[in-house]
Formats: C-alpha cells, sequence, structure tokens
C-alpha cells in the first residue's frame, strides 16, 4: 500500500482529489489532508508512513516551498525525490524544478488522471531504487562471508561483476562484463582482470578452508577462480530475488 499526504489549503480540491486518487486505484490510498506548510511538517515529522506527498506551493503559515527547505534543513532523506507539486503558480514552480525532494511538478489545471499516473511513476522508480540497493547490500553481505577485503579495488571490481550478471543476460565475462568495467574506470581490460585476480587471491589465503569448501561445494581445498566467485554469487541472488517474486505474486 502507498500512502500519500495531500498539503493543500484549498480543502474543496484536496478532498476531489483524494476521493478520486482512493478510488481509481486500490494500491494507492490517501491518508491525510494538511491545509498549512506548519501542519504538513508537523505531520511529517510525526509519522513514518507517508509515501508520497502532493504539494501545493501557495499555502499559509509556511509555503510549498518553504516546506521543501524545511525537509532539506532536517535532511528527510526518506522524502528525496517523494514529492509531487501541484500548484497554479508558475512563477512559484520555477524555483523548485532542481529541488531534490521534488520527482516532478503539475499544473492545477491538469486532469486528476495525470496525477495518479504520476504517483504510480514515482513508486516504480522508488521501487527500482530499492530493488537495486537491495541486491547490493546482498552483494556486499556475500563478499563479506567470504572475507574480502574492501579496500583492495578488485573486490570494488568484483562487486560490480556480480551486479552485472544479476542485473543483465550477459554471461561471459571477458567478452561482456570486462569491457563494461574498463569503459566505466577507465583502465584496461587487462588491469580488471589482474586486479580481480588479485583480490580472489587474498581472499583465498584470509578466509578459512572450511568456508570455502562449504559455499563452492569443494570436497578438497581449492582456490576458486574470479569466475566461479562471480557465477556462484550472482547465481545465489537470483535464486534470492526468484523466491521473493514467487512469494509476491
Amino acid at each position: 500500500m502507498v500512502n500519500v499526504l495531500i498539503a493543500d489549503d484549498n480543502l474543496f480540491y484536496a478532498r476531489n482529489l483524494m476521493n478520486f486518487i482512493n478510488k481509481e486505484n486500490s494500491n494507492i490510498k490517501v491518508i491525510y489532508i494538511t491545509i498549512n506548510g506548519e501542519e504538513t511538517i508537523l505531520k511529517l515529522n510525526q509519522e513514518e508512513n507517508i509515501d508520497v506527498i502532493l504539494l501545493d506551493l501557495k499555502m499559509p503559515k509556511l509555503s510549498g516551498i518553504e516546506v521543501l527547505d524545511m525537509l532539506a534543513e532536517e535532511k528527510k532523506e526518506k522524502y528525496k525525490k517523494s514529492c509531487i507539486v501541484i500548484s497554479g503558480e508558475i512563477d512559484m514552480i520555477s524555483q523548485i524544478i532542481q529541488n531534490e525532494f521534488v520527482y516532478s511538478y503539475i499544473l492545477k489545471t491538469s486532469d486528476f488522471t495525470k496525477i495518479v499516473n504520476q504517483i504510480n511513476w514515482l513508486i516504480e522508480q522508488k521501487e527500482a531504487i530499492k530493488y537495486d540497493k537491495y541486491i547490493s547490500k546482498t552483494i556486499y553481505e556475500e563478499l563479506c562471508l567470504l572475507n574480502f577485503n574492501f579496500s583492495h579495488i578488485g573486490t570494488k571490481y568484483l562487486a560490480d561483476t556480480i551486479y552485472i550478471l544479476v542485473k543483465s543476460n550477459v554471461e561471459n565475462l571477458s567478452k561482456e562484463v570486462y569491457p563494461i568495467l574498463s569503459k566505466r574506470y577507465n583502465k584496461s581490460i587487462l588491469n580488471i582482470k589482474c586486479n580481480l585476480y588479485s583480490a580472489v587471491n587474498s581472499m583465498y589465503y584470509d578466509c578459512e578452508s572450511s568456508i570455502l569448501k562449504n559455499y563452492f561445494k569443494f570436497s578438497e581445498d581449492m582456490k576458486p577462480t574470479t569466475k566461479l566467485v562471480a557465477n556462484t554469487i550472482s547465481n545465489k541472488i537470483k535464486k534470492i530475488l526468484s523466491n521473493m517474486q514467487e512469494n509476491l505474486s
């Protein structure tokens, strides 16, 4: 469920918009209406369950622009790119186009359907970011389990290699993944491969033999290759993500 706050001093407009949103999409619900900027900030400080803010700019006590300024001052990271500005004040809109808390802006004369579409797109983008963060976090945890040294640049290359394997359909490291890393870091493919080998080599000597045997299903003490490490971790994460999707469906 996506929870929405409408901040607008025009209560008639706000209630009509709330009713439309709540009827249009069962996964989106307006849970609060605030009628001035001061009340908006208070509600955002009190509640943790607000996902999207529909923000009017011209409000009493504190304007929408001042609300955005206070979100920045109070470092409300949660609400970055979470505000859809709805205003008839074109001059005011020009002041917030580049604001880090603003996802988009819509003229108040726009159809309510356009607002719902903007909410849907915002949520899709936030979910994609959350998905990517989960992948990166899981890669980090798996590398920690194997006792990789994160001060080693090769470990950074390896994390990127695994991320590419998880997110795309590529399989060939030398022909498909390493050229991407070479371009990204402005390093030769040979440099990328050497640093990856060095990171894996260091891991082999730092990680307990029992952990390596269990993780890679070795029957004896063996040194895993870069390819084996990358594929084993990426396949493990793909399986986790697949199970998560099955549980949601």
